[in-house]
C-alpha cells in the first residue's frame, strides 16, 4: 500500500468515512481525483495535502513531504524532498515516537531506510491517534 493511500484510509477512519464519495466530499475534491489518488493516477496536490492534514491534525509540511517522497521520480529532487523532511522533525518526530512503536513492533531489517520509517512512524502515530479517539 502506498503512502499516499495509508493518509486516505487514515482520513477515512478518523471521519468514520467509508466511500471515496464521502472522502472526496470531506476533502472538497471531485469523487474521480480520489479515485485516482487510490489508482496511483495522481499525487495530491497542495490544495489537497492541506485538506488531509486539516483531517488529520497533522502539518501541512508533513503531508506535503510524504506525498512528494512518493510522487517524485527525480533522484536529485526526491533528495531535497528528503532533506525538507528532516528539517520539519521527520528524525526528531520518530526518535520521540521509538518507544511507542517499539513496544508494539519491532521493524524488520527490510525496513531500513530512515526517512521511509520515518514517514511510517508519523502514519503509525495517526493511526494510533485515531483508535483513540474511536475507541
Amino acid at each position: 500500500m502506498t503512502k499516499v493511500i495509508e493518509l486516505l484510509d487514515a482520513v477515512k477512519k478518523a471521519k468514520g468515512i467509508e466511500t471515496n464519495y464521502a472522502l472526496a466530499k470531506a476533502l472538497e475534491l471531485p469523487t474521480q481525483r480520489i479515485s485516482d489518488y487510490y489508482k496511483g493516477n495522481r499525487f495530491p496536490d497542495a490544495t489537497a495535502c492541506l485538506q488531509i492534514a486539516k483531517a488529520l491534525g497533522m502539518e501541512f509540511g508533513r503531508v506535503s513531504a510524504i506525498v512528494q517522497l512518493e510522487a517524485e521520480k527525480d533522484e536529485k529532487k526526491r533528495g531535497l524532498w528528503e532533506d525538507y523532511f528532516k528539517s520539519i522533525g521527520g528524525y526528531a518526530a520518530s526518535i520521540a515516537l521509538a518507544t511507542i512503536v517499539t513496544s508494539i513492533m519491532t521493524p524488520s531489517p527490510a525496513e531500513a531506510a530512515p526517512t521511509i520509517k520515518s514517514i511510517e512512524n508519523d502514519l503509525y502515530y495517526v493511526k494510533l491517534q485515531n483508535e483513540s479517539r474511536i475507541g
